[in-house]
């Protein structure tokens, strides 16, 4: 159980995995108040799902950017790749003709 040091105004300002130097008050590690306490210093779940969708371009990118450049084939990305990224592209495509940052030419195929 995780033991806790409190502040003047009585919110956790610490804590210790044992009961020593001040860290007297054991509490229960589902205690709202010290879930409260660790989210403080855990990345934010939101600014990471938030880059999710840039950097999974990105990865769209750099998969097309080697199948251009020959160092692989679409043909080597399992069967599901496939389909999924054949249908981005179509998406991508369709949304934007100006969306593709390989500036590579429109009616050359990628694949």
């Amino acid at each position: 159980m995780p033991y806790v040091r409190r502040g003047s105004a009585g919110e956790i300002v610490a804590m210790s995995d044992a009961s020593a130097g001040g860290f007297d008050e054991e509490v229960q590690p589902y205690d709202v108040e010290f879930q409260h306490f660790l989210a403080r210093f855990e990345p934010s779940r939101d600014a990471l799902a938030g880059t999710d969708q840039s950097f999974i371009r990105v990865l769209e990118d750099l998969i097309e950017l080697l199948i251009v450049r020959g160092v692989i084939r679409f043909t080597d990305l399992p069967a599901a790749a496939q389909v999924k990224m054949m249908a981005r592209q179509q998406m991508r495509e369709a949304l934007s003709p100006h969306v593709d940052l390989l500036d590579h030419d429109p009616e050359e195929p990628l694949i």
